[in-house]
Order: C-alpha cells, then sequence, then structure tokens
C-alpha cells in the first residue's frame, strides 16, 4: 500500500504485519526496529534500527526532517521493519522484513510558514 504526506508536516504509518499467507497477523518476538529511507536506499535524518513496540500493527511517527524535501519535488520514501516472530508455515524465530512506500508531496508556499 502506498501513501502521502506533506513535506515537513507530521505523520504515523501504520504497517500491518502479517505471515508468508498474507491473511494470519503476526506479533513479533524479538527486536522489532524501522527505519527510513529514500529510494536510493540512504538513511534519512538518522533513522536506523529505530525501535518499536511489538503488535500486530506498528506506526512509526514522522515529522519535520523525516519529511523535508532538499529538491522541493515529490519524493518517494520507504519505511522497513524488520524483526523475528513464530511463523505458521516456518517455524519460530523467523526473521520478518516489511517494506511500506510513500510519497511526500512538497508545500507550494513555505513563505507562510512561521520561522
Amino acid at each position: 500500500m502506498e501513501g502521502y504526506a506533506t513535506e515537513e508536516g507530521g505523520c504515523g504509518v501504520k504497517i500491518n504485519l502479517f505471515d508468508t499467507d498474507g491473511t494470519t497477523a503476526i506479533t513479533p518476538t524479538a527486536d522489532p526496529k524501522w527505519a527510513l529511507t529514500n529510494v536510493a536506499g540512504e538513511v534519512i535524518n538518522s533513522r536506523e534500527s529505530e525501535t518499536i513496540a511489538a503488535g500486530e500493527s506498528v506506526t512509526p511517527n514522522l515529522s519535520g526532517p523525516d519529511l523535508a524535501l532538499p529538491e522541493g519535488k515529490e519524493s518517494a520514501r520507504f519505511v522497513i521493519v524488520t524483526g523475528i516472530y513464530d511463523s505458521l508455515t516456518l517455524g519460530d524465530d523467523t526473521k520478518f522484513v516489511h517494506q511500506h512506500k510513500f510519497y511526500i508531496k512538497p508545500v507550494q508556499k513555505k513563505t507562510i510558514w512561521p520561522a
């Protein structure tokens, strides 16, 4: 699923986690973390290995520099969630990687922003 955020605004990116069947919700059992990257795979705003509470869904909160656009053009970003879970099909201690792509839309008139 893809979504949109506004340049230097704020948003929560809700990610639902599922087993390999695509329907059974999973809860990480160890080491759930997330990262924020651009399309080139470069980490944005030092958001690498951010800890997150375990649950069937996770919602990293992004704001300000996380959503900055140096070029002032719409740009894609990825929230990548990793961890360990017990899979019904693959067994215990299975590693998962979930990637969520979203776009940042530029603000048209930065002159109205407070200093």
